[in-house]
Order: structure tokens, then sequence, then C-alpha cells
């Protein structure tokens, strides 16, 4: 291979090495950031030129669905007696009733508040989860946009090298 040569291969390594590092520079930069509107701009141009008369249908459609509970409750009381022995034990008896009540519901609130903490705990785990997975996948493509780069910042010498080796040499 003469001295042209060199400076040709070289040329074409520079080239090779550069085209890869831009390449994945703008790779990395539209996955982190996005499209530029610069380009979304530029590939609507010929839309914006030649616009397509199109014909638009339009569908409504409209569903309920019910999603919570309700729940009703009666209770009986004891009305009060006529004499004043049995208005207290009538007001026992219902304050009795109304403790057994309270500790029914305490008990039943208590069972729906774990019932709401597990479904948040499992929600939590869930999105500690996808985190992890998409930090996993991030660090991934990072280092393979790394080796790539690499890879064009070497050939980008060599064939840096190989041209000041073409120019330099006397053949």
């Amino acid at each position: 291979m003469g001295c042209a040569g060199l400076v040709i291969a070289g040329g074409v390594f520079e080239v090779a090495g550069f085209a890869l590092i831009a390449y994945e520079l703008a790779r990395v930069q539209r996955r982190e950031f996005g499209e530029p509107e610069f380009l979304e701009w530029l590939r609507g141009w010929p839309r914006r030129i030649f616009p397509r008369h199109r014909t638009h249908t339009a569908e409504a459609s409209a569903s309920l669905s019910g999603v919570g509970t309700l729940r009703a409750e009666g209770v009986a009381r004891r009305g009060p007696g006529k004499t004043l022995d049995e208005r207290v034990a009538a007001l026992e008896e219902n304050f009795r009733r109304l403790e057994d009540e309270t500790g029914q519901r305490q008990r039943r609130l208590a069972g729906e508040v774990e019932e709401v903490r597990r479904k948040l705990d499992q929600t939590r785990d869930e999105l500690e989860q996808e985190r992890r997975e998409k930090e996993e996948e991030r660090k991934a493509a990072l280092r393979a946009s790394v080796t790539l780069q690499a890879t064009g910042t070497g050939l980008f010498v060599l064939g840096a090298i190989l041209s000041v080796l073409g120019s330099t040499l006397t053949c």
C-alpha cells in the first residue's frame, strides 16, 4: 500500500469513526430528551405543503360501571319502659348493644385498613421493581453506548494516524 493508500484508508477510518460517534450521540440524545423539534418540523413539511383530504368519522359510546360499595345497617334499640327500672334496664341494654356494635365496627375497620395497607405495600413493591428494571435497562443501554463510542473514537484515531503516516512518509 502506497502513501496515497494510507491517506485514503486513514480518511475512510476517520469518517467511519466520526459517523459512528455522531450516530450514537444522536441516538442517546433522542432516547434521553426526545426527538428534536427541528427534525419534527422538517419531517412535517411535506404534509404542510401537500395536505391530504381525509374523511373523519366520529363514534361515541358510554358506559357506567360502579366500583364502590354501598352498605346499610339497621339496629333495633330497646324502647324506654314506663317505670324507672324499665328505663334504666333499657338504657343498660342499649349501651351494651352499642358497645358490641362499636367493637364490631372497629374490628371491621381494622381489617379494611390492613387490606388497604397490604395493597399499598404490594403496589409500592411493584413500582420499586419496575424502577429497578428500568434503571438496569438504562445502564445496559449506556454500556452499549460507551462501547460504540469507544469503537468510533478508536477508528477515528486510527484513521488520523494512517493519514498522518501517509502524508509524512516519502514514497
